[in-house]
This record gives C-alpha cells, sequence and structure tokens, in this order.
C-alpha cells in the first residue's frame, strides 16, 4: 500500500519512512493525540545540529558585547531592555532564550516569528538584540560579519566553529541543546524489519558524500542503535519538560483536545494570531500560531 501522506502519517499496513516535514503529532478526533514512543518505533538518529546565540553587529559593537558575560552583565544591567527572536512559541529557539534567562537571572522579552528565517532579518534588521540560531543557517552570517556569534549550545564545541565557546564553558550552567532530526516507523512494525531499516540507513550514513554533508550542517553524530535511540528520545522529552518547567512555563507532553479559540497579540508593529489553548501545533488551525503554556 502507498503512502497517501508524506512524512510519518501512515497507514497500519504499510511502511514508509521518510523524514516528516512536521511534528509527527495530530490529533485523534477528541480521542487525545499522538505519543511519539508508543505510536512511534524509533529507527535511528540521523543528524544532531548545534544551535548558537547570535546578536546584533550594530548593538554588540555599540554595548561592547563580545561575549556570553557582556551580554548578561548588559541584560542585568538593563532590565527588560533586551528582546529576542526565534521561529516560534515552543521553537528550539524560544526555548533556549527562555533557558539562558532562567540560568542568569536576567529579563528579556520574546518575541516569535512565523520561521527562523523571518527572525533572522529581524536580527539583521535590528528589530531583534539576540536570538538562537541553527549553526548551519547562521555559520555564513558569522562568516560575513553581518552578525557577532556568542557560543554554541550543545554541551561540545562545534567543528564548524571551533573557537566558539560554549555556553557551558561561556559560563552558563546545564546549558545542552540542540536540534535533532530521526527516521521513525509505525509502532508494532517487526523488530527484523526496524532493524533491517537502521542498518540501512547506518550505511547509508556511512557514505562519504553523505557524511560530508552531514559535517557540513554541523552534524557530528553517528547512527543509533533502535533502543539506543529510543531512549534518546525519552531522555529528550523530559529534558524539554524540565526547560519548559524552569522557564515558568507548563509542559505538557499530550495535547489538549479543545482550544477556546482565536484571539490576537500585538507584537511590535504586527499582530500575531494566537490559537489560545492549543498547546500543540498540529492542533492550531492554518495560519495560526499555538501558544505556549
Amino acid at each position: 500500500m502507498r503512502c497517501r501522506n508524506r512524512g510519518l502519517a501512515i497507514a497500519a499496513d504499510s511502511f514508509c519512512r521518510t523524514l516528516s516535514a512536521r511534528w509527527p503529532f495530530r490529533r485523534r478526533g477528541t480521542h487525545g493525540s499522538r505519543r511519539l514512543i508508543k505510536d512511534f518505533s524509533p529507527v535511528t538518529l540521523i543528524a544532531s545540529v548545534p544551535n548558537v546565540l547570535v546578536v546584533n553587529q550594530a548593538f554588540a559593537a555599540a554595548h561592547a558585547i563580545e561575549s556570553v558575560t557582556d551580554l548578561v552583565a548588559y541584560a542585568r544591567a538593563h532590565p527588560g531592555k533586551l528582546n529576542f527572536g526565534s521561529g516560534g512559541n515552543g521553537s528550539i529557539g524560544h526555548l533556549a532564550g527562555e533557558l539562558l534567562k532562567a540560568r542568569s537571572k536576567v529579563d528579556a522579552l520574546h518575541i516569535p516569528y512565523q520561521g527562523a528565517a523571518p527572525a533572522q532579518m529581524a536580527l539583521l534588521g535590528a528589530q531583534l538584540d539576540f536570538m538562537f540560531d541553527n549553526l548551519a543557517a547562521a555559520a555564513p552570517l558569522i562568516a560575513a560579519n553581518k552578525v557577532r556569534a556568542l557560543a554554541v549550545t550543545t554541551a561540545a564545541r562545534s567543528s564548524l566553529l571551533p573557537d566558539l565557546p560554549t555556553m557551558q564553558e561561556a559560563g552558563v550552567p546545564g546549558f545542552d541543546l540542540n536540534t535533532w532530526f530521526g527516521v521513525f516507523v509505525p509502532a508494532g512494525t517487526p523488530p527484523v524489519v526496524v532493524n533491517r531499516l537502521y542498518e540501512a540507513y547506518a550505511r547509508a550514513m556511512a557514505l562519504p558524500d553523505v557524511r560530508e554533508r552531514l559535517l557540513a550542517m554541523g552534524s557530528e553524530t553517528g547512527p543509533m542503535l533502535p533502543a539506543a535511540f529510543a531512549a534518546f528520545v525519552k531522555a529528550e522529552q523530559m529534558k524539554y519538560k524540565r526547560v519548559v518547567e524552569l522557564s515558568g512555563g507548563q509542559a505538557r507532553l499530550k495535547c489538549p483536545t479543545k482550544g477556546r479559540g482565536p484571539t490576537k497579540r500585538r507584537v511590535g508593529s504586527t499582530v500575531s494570531r494566537v490559537w489560545q489553548g492549543s498547546k500543540c501545533p498540529a492542533i492550531a488551525p492554518a495560519g495560526w500560531q499555538p501558544s505556549l503554556c
């Protein structure tokens, strides 16, 4: 049976293995939401990409901000004056900013955008002071001296920017966030099929051209065995749950079944439409931005 949908919306009697273009969570009528580990069987990790803290170049030059320590010191001396952007509420860029605020005890206004690209443009246009961007996307801007990089968000330094410290090295403890990509199949897929898929992906990832492209993205990870990947996913869910709670929000691993309806929120000179009560992007109607708890 052929897959009628892209990604991980899969018929029970078919094996589709494409990478999902969106998060693999869908509302099931009024019966709750899919749970990643229970509804899907992990196969392997494909890539793990660092994020990087970057600041607007003019802002950094005007206030002598050359390190995370400088940024934190400025934020503490000017409470409530800084802002940071992300690709949307609940995104990795948003959570990284909230973790920085919580760990460093500083205040900064979060401005969500409809994707990382508009947020990046806002940073270049001096509408934002800083953001946590994907390293692969930010690397050309860093090389062109259009933004100033302060630190990567992973526990280890990146081979793309080996001289750039980690957030932990820069003085922010307990900071280890990244963007990762993995392969899943429907729950109930026979273990022999899962193992064969893992072996196929592992062979593909070992190919020189594939390895070169992954390294160019900043991904230095190798494939994980299915059991190890399942444990990794569970640990990641709990890690981000703690990050949300640390930021003062409420983390939910299951999406609520009903939203309260649309409202409008003004951000700068634009009006951001938010579907209040819906914490899962898959539930919010098209064109509406889900609100964070």
